[in-house]
């Protein structure tokens, strides 16, 4: 009996276990069936991976897609036993040639899209009982594209636009000539890339680290600063005259806070360009606020101008022409000028989007080196007290005052002296400043005279007619024309060095001058009664950058 029982007992448990594990395997089968869905869908961002190898006659891209992608963008259904059937992956993967063709875009340095083909196809990784559900992340279908010049190319574009049904990211290695010319970039769907080729000394042997990096940072200074053609960049420039916002910004990036208008969805016309200028200064206008001395100024936007991938475009500030939407980047200058010398200062910076999502901003506060502000969603502001720069209060040049004639040598050193006052004097923080700096070497009669004078000399055409900041003011010769008597007369050559900042760039010009000068002899020094400039030469203007990189 107790046998019988203990029998009993077994045949009873084992009823028991089989129905648990029928029901076991139930749920599983359901969470199967539910995970064949579950996992695609709860992973919408689409990965693909290139390798873009350019040489002298084409572009070779080696691109991997997952073949989740396939199953996403076709909607594809595993079968009972929770397969995707090969020959339709690979019927899938054919089809899918057409969608690359089209949203894969490489773009030469004249903007126009590069005809490419597939050459190949790699299914291998496609078993031919099919992929489980489990394995459609980690397998993949390999594309061989080939894109033919007709001649090499400074500049390539690439942009992808897989994200149609869902977010995609395209891992991107490029190589030149089969070496590796760039890091491995992630591109968002629509967002654009641009490569600089150096075909005079292409790379003939993979770099080491230490080569690699030399090789970027020549790049780095070649290109003034801008390591890349497709981010944001901005510079903040602070001076008791004004608080100055300078964003240099791919065109794309910009239209997706502001659309611009244009004919042609590939180009922008100088006309559009023109046209663009009121929507691009009211939108910057309402946002990003900035405050100083209490007080929110509203922004003067002082240029708007559209450059291609030329360095030179924005360091000369180039005029206008055609751009290319794709590799086109957008230069404005906002300024904010106070009624009073900026003493506290807030600015914020509210204005984000997926190419843009927070802004890194080097700062510029007088001479001083810059130092980078990162502006996010969560801590958009920024603070700033400018201390009071004390500056010594201008003398009046009296050197050889009391001498009753005057030579050569004092004539060179009254000149300087004079010179060095009036031209210096523009660099004070306002015009009543700058009018009282004058008036200890100007004639009351010329002082206003002088100024715009002054100032028409040290603009800046090449930079949007800014007025350069004096550095140096060095007189070369003098001739005596009178120097007896309570008024002399010297017939003058001498250079005036300046700077003047914009996108991070230092530019210094020298300007020579000859002209005549009238000088009357006073109790506070000497005062200039005439100034006729004869001759005014522009040196080239030497660009560099004021910070490391």
């Amino acid at each position: 009996m107790i046998v019988r029982r203990g029998c009993t007992n077994c045949m009873y448990f084992s009823h028991s276990q089989a129905d648990v594990h029928g029901l076991l395997w139930l749920l599983l089968a359901v969470v199967c069936v539910l995970g064949a869905v579950v996992p695609v869908s709860a992973h919408p961002i689409s990965l693909t991976d290139a390798v873009v190898d350019v040489r002298m006659d084409h572009v070779q891209i080696k691109l991997g897609v997952a073949i989740e992608d396939l199953v996403l963008y076709y909607e594809l259904q595993a079968n009972r036993e929770f397969k995707y059937p090969a020959d339709e992956l690979r019927e899938m993967a054919k089809e899918h040639q057409s969608f690359i063709h089209e949203r894969l875009q490489i773009r030469g340095a004249d903007g126009t899209l590069l005809a490419g083909h597939v050459q190949g196809m790699d299914t291998t990784q496609i078993p031919e009982d099919g992929v489980l559900q489990t394995e459609i992340k980690s397998r993949s279908i390999h594309y061989q594209i080939k894109y033919a010049v007709d001649k090499p190319h400074r500049f390539l574009t690439i942009r992808q636009v897989f994200g149609e049904l869902q977010p995609a990211s395209m891992d991107c290695l490029l190589l030149h000539n089969g070496f590796l010319l760039e890091k491995a970039r992630q591109l968002a769907s629509g967002q654009t890339y641009t490569i600089e080729l150096d075909w005079d000394n292409p790379p003939t042997e993979r770099p080491d680290y230490k080569t690699f990096r030399q090789n970027k940072e020549k790049q780095l200074r070649q290109r003034l600063g801008i390591a890349s053609y497709s981010i944001l960049y901005s510079f903040l420039y602070i001076t008791p005259r004004e608080v100055r916002h300078e964003i240099l910004i791919p065109m794309l990036t910009l239209e997706k806070w502001v659309p611009l208008q244009r004919r042609d969805p590939d180009f922008l016309d100088v006309d559009e360009q023109k046209a663009a200028q009121k929507s691009l200064a009211d939108f910057f206008s309402r946002g990003n606020p900035v405050t100083i001395n209490g007080t929110v100024i509203t922004p003067t936007l002082d240029r708007a101008s559209f450059f291609g991938l030329d360095i030179r475009d924005f360091a000369l500030n180039a005029p206008p022409r055609r751009v290319n939407v794709y590799q086109a980047r957008v230069g404005l200058i906002l300024s904010y000028r106070p009624s009073s010398p900026v003493r506290q200062l807030t600015v914020e910076w509210d204005t984000y989007n997926k190419y843009a999502p927070m802004l890194k901003s080097l700062v510029f506060v007088n001479d001083e080196d810059p130092f980078s502000q990162f502006f996010v969603k969560n801590a958009p502001g920024f603070e700033w007290t400018l201390a009071k720069v004390k500056r010594d209060k201008p003398q009046g040049v009296k050197d050889g005052l009391k001498v009753q004639q005057i030579t050569q040598p004092w004539g060179k050193q009254i000149a300087g002296g004079v010179l060095r006052n009036v031209f210096t004097a523009i660099n004070r923080d306002g015009d009543g400043e700058v009018f009282d700096a004058l008036a200890v070497s100007v004639s009351p009669k010329l002082i206003r005279e002088i100024y715009l004078q002054i100032k028409r000399a040290l603009m800046v055409a090449e930079q949007g007619s800014a007025s350069l900041h004096v550095r140096d003011v060095a007189v070369q010769s003098v001739e005596i024309v009178r120097g007896d008597g309570n008024q002399i007369m010297l017939q003058c050559r001498w250079q005036v060095t300046g700077t003047v900042e914009h996108w991070g760039h230092l530019h210094t010009r020298v300007d020579e001058f000859v002209g005549e000068l009238t000088l009357s002899r006073e109790r506070a020094g000497w005062l200039l009664d005439t100034f006729r400039v004869s001759e005014q030469k522009q040196q080239a203007i030497k660009t560099t950058l004021r910070y490391g990189g």
